[in-house]
């Protein structure tokens, strides 16, 4: 081939490589559209009500999807008064997240209240009996990072661990005991997937007559709703859930 069609070949495969970016941060900008939707818009300035919207704002943010410009070009949208002029300040001077939060902390969270905070949600907040263990685990770590809670991921996970729900534990028996913030969501990834595979065998699905079947077929069934589990994202369950639950 000669030059002109090696140029014409790159200049093809840019194109296609430059439509596939696109469409990447066009999905990935819908889906923080949607997860930022999701939270309740702030209309008061109660340092609780206020300390749960930035919770529920972090947990988003952490995705990491989007720029913290395009994060916080959705996120203004869903507040009001004050706390909508100090996002709007860091916008027009490209501030980040983090000095958001700090700027934001500053004007409705005394050193006082964020103590009570920290005990209320991170230090005794519990998993509840429908709360998936992922929410359960965001909602703590986001809650830590926005209360700036001073103490190392060990210390952390382990207050995780303990508040686990009694019903979530026996799936944990056999894995190893997380160290980290970065362990305990990989934790929380084998369990949903280990769950899911259960949730599976005990479907219909399954129920197939034991005479039908030989000895090593028995207990056995299709796998197309397990690979079907295994590519819902935490993305689409944290939508799901927050429809449902009120609770950071």
């Amino acid at each position: 081939m000669d030059s002109a069609g090696n140029s014409s070949v790159k200049i093809q495969g840019g194109d296609v490589h430059a439509q596939i970016s696109y469409t990447q941060s066009k999905l990935r900008g819908n889906m923080v559209s949607d997860l930022v939707k999701s939270i309740p818009t702030l209309t008061g300035t109660e340092p609780e009500q206020v300390f749960r919207f930035l919770v529920r704002a972090e947990e988003v943010y952490d995705l990491k999807l989007v720029t913290d410009g395009e994060f916080l070009a959705l996120l203004v949208a869903r507040t009001t008064g004050r706390v909508m002029l100090i996002i709007s300040g860091h916008l027009r001077v490209s501030s980040g997240w983090g000095f958001v939060c700090s700027d934001i902390l500053s004007a409705f969270l005394p050193p006082r209240i964020r103590e009570s905070l920290l005990s209320k949600y991170v230090l005794d907040w519990f998993q509840g009996d429908a709360e998936e263990l992922f929410q359960f685990v965001a909602s703590v770590v986001s809650a830590a990072g926005i209360i700036e809670y001073q103490v190392s991921d060990l210390a952390l996970v382990h207050f995780i661990v303990q508040n686990i729900h009694p019903s979530v534990r026996p799936w944990l028996a056999f894995e190893s005991e997380p160290k980290s913030v970065q362990e305990l969501y990989s934790l929380e990834s084998r369990v949903a997937e280990a769950h899911a595979v259960e949730h599976h065998r005990r479907s219909p699905e399954c129920d197939v007559p034991v005479g039908k079947v030989s000895r090593d077929e028995q207990g056995m069934c299709p796998i197309s709703m397990y690979f079907f589990w295994l590519i819902l994202d935490f993305t689409h369950r944290l939508v799901c859930k927050r429809q449902k639950d009120k609770k950071p």
